[in-house]
């Protein structure tokens, strides 16, 4: 789907009044957001604002029409729109790391449709993971993409943990529970969490050698050990 220049301009103008508006221009932009939301292209359209605005408002706008979409209407999502999906959302997360234009909110929001994406692949036994853990292992292994291999850890489990309540984006929590089983009966959090380890392991002497004095800056977003505080997190 490719969005005319009008419809991007009206998308555009609606996130921002979203975002920084009040009163009566606030309310009428989140309305005009939420109807996007419900069209049956949602999904299409979500991938388009994505793709063609500089925005981040409207990245993170359609980030989230794209859960909801996904949520919504995963029935309806055939097997390889499924990979392209999840394979869109990663090339974004890793060009926006590679030329630091994402806003770590609109990364956040992305990954966590990523996550859900997983979820739902793995409550319906199609077996993603080990095709996500040799995915995470290969980033880690680049300096320059390990801190987006820990984001992308980190928003996996979080929508596994307990904590995450599925019944508030209209999933019964038997969902949330045989989808943490199904993650579970192969080790693969396990996984997760030795090959963090590992790094953490074969990181320490970096570590010191900043020191106590260096490592907040060392491991700031821009930093040599940015990957460390989502690494921490997972």
């Amino acid at each position: 789907m490719v969005l005319s220049a009008g419809q991007l301009a009206e998308i555009e103008r609606a996130c921002e009044q979203l975002a920084t508006g009040v009163g009566p221009q606030r309310v009428e932009a989140e309305a005009f957001l939420v109807k996007l939301r419900s069209s049956e292209e949602a999904l299409l359209m979500a991938r388009s604002i994505i793709d063609m605005s500089s925005l981040p408002t409207a990245h993170f706008q359609a980030a989230v029409m794209m859960r909801e979409a996904v949520l919504k209407d995963w029935s309806k999502v055939r097997p390889e729109q499924r990979q392209e999906l999840k394979a869109h959302i990663l090339q974004k997360v890793l060009e926006g790391n590679v030329d630091k234009t994402m806003k770590p909110y609109v990364r956040s929001q992305l990954l966590q449709v990523f996550g859900v994406i997983i979820k739902r692949c793995i409550y319906d036994d199609d077996d993603v993971t080990a095709e996500l853990l040799a995915y995470i292992q290969r980033l880690s292994a680049d300096e320059a993409t390990r801190t987006v291999a820990m984001h992308i850890a980190r928003a996996v489990l979080e929508e596994f943990s307990a904590s995450n309540r599925s019944a508030v984006a209209g999933l019964p929590i038997e969902f949330q529970h045989q989808c943490v089983v199904r993650i579970n009966r192969d080790g693969h959090l396990k996984s997760i969490f030795v090959m963090v380890l590992s790094m953490l392991h074969a990181s320490m002497e970096g570590i010191r050698a900043v020191g106590p004095a260096g490592l907040g800056q060392a491991a700031a977003p821009d930093g040599p050990l940015g990957w460390l505080e989502p690494c921490v997190a997972v």
